[in-house]
């Protein structure tokens, strides 16, 4: 399965319900293998995003909106990074931040 577009989160906002992922694809569809002889690089520099991770990153998304907060750049996404991360550091080096 390849990306999804930003849009299936917008849209799934906006109309309240899940929209069909389907609709939304983006790029091309992942592979898990190359072909045969192929010149193609592996790329294993990033780890895929789970079905928790991109409800976690929804849920902070729909939060930040009700309270009125800029969704759209990179400040809510880099909040959400923040947070947790600082999960797994030591608690006496932790900056919290809530956007609950």
């Amino acid at each position: 399965m390849g990306s999804t577009s930003w849009t299936f989160i917008e849209r799934s906002i906006r109309n309240g319900k899940l929209e069909d992922i389907d609709d939304h694809r983006a790029g091309p569809i992942a592979q898990n293998t190359r072909p045969v002889g192929s010149k193609q690089a592996t790329k294993s520099t990033r780890t895929p995003f789970t079905a928790e991770d991109d409800r976690i990153l929804m849920d902070w998304v729909v939060k930040a909106e009700r309270k009125g907060l800029a969704i759209k750049g990179n400040e809510v996404y880099e909040q959400l990074e923040k947070k947790v991360y600082d999960k797994r550091r030591p608690p006496d080096v932790r900056t919290d931040i809530t956007i609950e």
